[in-house]
């Protein structure tokens, strides 16, 4: 029986065992299986890698962290100045270190910057941007009615 139809056992087994092939290169538009794993070294203790994201405002690119280190504090205080009156969160360090400002809402970061011992940080959720010392250093919709925290880490 098996000298006389090796090609029909032959489709049978390919059946049965089954075989794929890609044929040409992939589009960067095809969606990746659960098969396939992208693997990285590993990143150095204590590392924070830096996640791109667009301004939702002007689509400049803007540089967030993913978590705020385990060592910084929640800090700051509400403020509301001048007339018409502008609402924030004021935070002035008595060391240099590193500010962040998370909306505790959504949980995400909005802002991370370098603070110097004594600089003057202020989030103004009126006019939606944050200032050291004066000088804008962040500047996109915040959205009303969330909460937003400042967090600081000293070196």
């Amino acid at each position: 029986m098996l000298n006389y139809c090796p090609a029909a056992l032959l489709s049978i087994l390919s059946m049965l065992i089954g075989c794929s092939a890609s044929v040409g290169p992939r589009h960067s538009s095809e969606a990746r299986t659960e098969d396939e794993v992208i693997s990285r070294p590993p990143e150095p203790a204590g590392y924070r890698e830096p996640v791109r994201d667009y301004d939702r405002r002007d689509d400049s690119r803007t540089e967030r962290l993913d978590r705020i280190p385990v060592d910084a504090q929640p800090v700051g205080q509400r403020l509301v100045l001048g007339d018409p009156p502008d609402t924030g969160l004021f935070f002035q360090p008595k060391s240099d270190g590193r500010v962040y400002v998370r909306d505790e809402t959504d949980h995400k970061i909005i802002y991370a910057g370098p603070l110097r011992q004594d600089q003057q940080f202020w989030l103004n959720l009126t006019r939606e941007r944050a200032t050291v010392d004066g000088h804008t250093v962040f500047q996109a919709p915040l959205i009303p009615g969330n909460r937003y925290q400042i967090y600081f880490d000293a070196r």
